[in-house]
């Protein structure tokens, strides 16, 4: 395996370990906790809650996706990738800011993301660093 292929696959091996990172956090500690319920750790989340990080999924979301969109994309195309993950991201996170009665207007599994998520300043804020960051890391992986 020439050093290019190798380099990739430690990067999206790391990558796919960050993202595995911010599944395990929204499973056992955010809501819905049917994860830690089934597996009767249900304390464990009470004892995290000092120690809560409610950004760090949508961190990780945006962060993940944009790597890995670009690296799908033949690493290029890193505004596409940047810019789109942004914008859907940010989309969804408004439409839970958004009133129940509007949400009405989108298919039901949309609609139910709106009326049940919790719009987040956090998470936002979260969007704009993650981008920040993976533009940063994307540019130090091109050199």
């Amino acid at each position: 395996m020439n050093n290019f292929l190798k380099n990739d696959l430690n990067f999206t091996l790391a990558t796919v370990g960050f993202f595995s990172l911010g599944v395990l956090y929204y499973w056992l500690v955010r809501e819905p906790t049917v994860v830690s319920e089934y597996l009767g750790i249900v304390h464990f989340k009470t004892e995290l809650n000092l120690w809560r990080i409610d950004w760090f999924p949508s961190f990780v979301h945006q962060f993940s996706f944009v790597v890995f969109t670009w690296l799908a994309l033949g690493r290029t195309h890193l505004w596409f990738s940047l810019i789109f993950w942004f914008v859907l991201n940010a989309l969804f996170e408004l439409g839970q800011a958004m009133p129940s009665e509007y949400s009405d207007a989108f298919p039901n599994l949309i609609a139910n993301y709106f009326k049940h998520g919790t719009y987040s300043h956090a998470d936002m804020f979260a969007l704009v660093v993650a981008s920040f960051l993976a533009y940063i890391v994307i540019n130090k992986k091109r050199i």
